[in-house]
């Protein structure tokens, strides 16, 4: 009985085992088809393909997570052949399976998707909704750009639905929130395309000045042609509505000129339609010929939605000329291509073009009252709710008062706190600083000191008793003696040079030649190029007295060590730095920055200048230095 039982344990081990092998190959095999349908040199029937497969395998093992990958992927490569219906299908299923699993990153995608793919497919109510659910998911997660993004579309699916109060408050909104976060390209790009969508709003109402405002508000936020033209466009509408042609046509003929001059062939075909189409309106000759040259542009370029302005702006040419079979046949056109694009509005157009272009006068005489009678109650009802929303901005702007009030009262008292921490650790630290910086001070002068009394015994003390020797052992002449003192005193000078005060303030330009020929010799020349060339007034006294140090550094090392027969110094002014190079031809060295050179450093580095060093053995020294 026990030998039974283990053998039915086994079988049942054997069997899990053969199936979660089983099961892993085919997780296996959906991941291979799955990374061919991102191979970017794939088409893009072969990528659908291939993520179809993927999803075959996998088949009910839904509980898995890449199984919500392969969902989105697919949904995602239909949206690319614009096969909407079919990608919102898939979209739908990421959503449901998203949510079983828990998945809040997969929940977020599918609710974007489903937003975005209705939008596309024109289905705007299912749109609106989608964007609604998906900006409530991210107020939730605190995800602002994303919320801001629903926000956009949720206005611009108002307005088209037809509640433009809406929108406008929806656009609004938006604004408030892209004010509080970081100003970023992309934050710009959405206030550009805020201003725009609010533009058209007041245009579409009738509120002409404040279209015209916003648009301007638009151009100031970017300098890309592309946009600005889209703006401008939008404004040149405005003129046209308000019968300001000429105005219209310069700004078209602005628009224009500069798809010529950007080569933006995109825009260039409805800039020109545009420009036509307001010369006509001025009953200039042109104007024919260039609405009929931007369609067979567009032709070419088959957009059904910019054929379709075409064709509009040809039928309103046609009938304001009488000539209505002309009119009729590019309305019907017009119609055909909002039909194409599932435009209602394109559409609604279009039907109320062709009615006009009829010669039944009562037919003419209905759209005429109909289209009165809706301006008038679009102006009355843009009054009104513009009266509600200015009370409810007013009450809005009281009660955030108050508690701007309140809020201000506590800052007051926290800022008070924190500028008397500030004071009293402000004058803890001057005094902190001040006394290290007399403890620097103080070990600088003992250094300085230290420095001189050196030199003075290394090259002026061993010098006077050797003299001393001479004179006590009577061996030499008076002559010997006395070159021997006058050598002495050249030391002295030198020493004394080297650490008396310059005078830096008054013919600056006097005081370095003076330093720099004090070093001809007969075996060494010295130049300087531009040297009065340099407006010495504008530079600081610190700088000065730093560059005077410094070339006497430099021209004492030319001196002992290198013996150069020719030194060349140039001064010039590049931009707004003063640029010193030092030349000489001397036996040169292998870069080693002793106490000399890494005292020069310091000094230039001091000004917040910089130094440069080049030298190699037998090949002369050079130094640039820039302040």
């Amino acid at each position: 009985m026990k030998c039974i039982k283990n053998t039915f344990l086994f079988f049942v081990l054997l069997l899990f085992t053969v199936s979660n092998s089983y099961a892993q190959e085919v997780i296996d095999s959906a991941k291979v088809y799955y990374a061919m349908s991102k191979e970017k040199s794939k088409s893009l029937e072969f990528k659908v393909n291939a993520i179809s497969k993927s999803i075959s395998l996998l088949g009910n093992d839904t509980i898995n997570h890449f199984y919500l990958k392969t969902l989105n992927r697919k949904s995602y490569l239909l949206n690319q052949t614009k096969n909407y219906d079919s990608a919102l299908v898939f979209s739908k299923k990421l959503l449901k399976r998203s949510l079983e699993q828990k998945s809040l990153k997969m929940e977020k995608l599918a609710l974007e998707k489903l937003a975005d793919y209705n939008r596309l497919n024109q289905d705007l109510i299912s749109a609106y909704k989608y964007y609604e659910a998906y900006k409530e998911f991210n107020l939730k997660y605190k995800d602002t750009l994303a919320v801001i993004k629903a926000l956009q579309y949720i206005a611009s699916s108002q307005n088209k639905i037809g509640l433009p109060f809406e929108s406008e408050v929806t656009a609004v909104e938006c604004l408030m929130l892209l004010d509080k976060i970081k100003e970023t390209p992309k934050v710009v790009g959405s206030k550009l395309g805020l201003y725009n969508h609010l533009g058209i709003l007041y245009k579409d109402l009738k509120n002409y000045d404040r279209a015209l405002m916003l648009y301007e508000k638009a151009l100031l936020l970017t300098k890309n042609i592309k946009n600005r033209n889209k703006v401008l466009n939008n404004k040149a509408v405005v003129f046209i509505e308000q019968d300001k042609l000429k105005e219209a046509e310069h700004t078209f003929e602005l628009v224009y000129k500069n798809t010529l001059s950007q080569n933006l062939s995109s825009q260039k075909a409805q800039a020109l339609d545009n420009l036509g189409f307001v010369q006509s309106k001025l009953n200039k000759p042109e104007g024919l010929k260039n609405l009929k040259k931007a369609l067979q542009l567009k032709e070419k370029e088959n957009n059904s939605s910019s054929l379709f302005t075409s064709h509009i702006h040809l039928a309103k040419y046609y009938l304001d000329k009488n000539n209505f079979d002309k009119a009729k046949t590019h309305s019907e056109q017009a119609y055909k291509l909002a039909n194409i694009s599932k435009s209602v509005s394109d559409r609604i157009e279009a039907l109320a073009v062709l009615g006009k272009s009829t010669s039944h006068s009562k037919i003419t005489e209905y759209i005429y009252l109909k289209d009165s009678l809706q301006e008038v109650r679009l102006l009355n009802t843009a009054k009104y709710t513009s009266i509600k929303y200015d009370y409810a901005k007013q009450t809005l702007l009281a009660k955030e008062s108050e508690l701007e009030k309140e809020k201000e009262k506590r800052l007051k008292f926290i800022y008070m706190a924190l500028g008397s921490f500030i004071f009293l650790a402000s004058v803890f630290m001057y005094f902190i600083l001040k006394a290290k910086n007399k403890k620097t001070n103080l070990q600088n002068i003992f250094t300085t000191e230290a420095r001189i009394s050196k030199k003075v015994h290394d090259e002026v003390a061993n010098d006077v008793y050797h003299v001393m020797a001479k004179l006590q052992g009577n061996k030499t002449s008076n002559e010997v003696v006395l070159d021997d003192l006058e050598a002495i005193y050249i030391k002295t000078r030198d020493i004394s040079r080297e650490n008396n005060a310059v005078g830096v303030t008054e013919n600056f330009d006097d005081v370095l030649a003076d330093l720099l020929q004090s070093y001809i010799s007969n075996t060494t020349n010295v130049i300087t190029r531009n040297l009065s060339k340099i407006e010495w007034q504008a530079i600081s006294e610190l700088k000065k007295m730093t560059i005077y140090r410094v070339l006497q550094e430099l021209m004492v090392n030319m001196k002992k060590h290198s013996e150069a027969s020719f030194v060349v110094v140039n001064f010039e002014m590049v931009n707004t730095k003063l640029v010193i190079i030092y030349k000489d031809n001397g036996v040169g060295t292998t870069l080693n920055k002793a106490n000399g050179l890494q005292n020069v450093e310091n000094r230039i580095n001091g000004i917040k200048g910089t130094i440069t060093f080049d030298t190699e053995v037998n090949n002369g020294f050079k130094a640039e230095i820039k302040v």
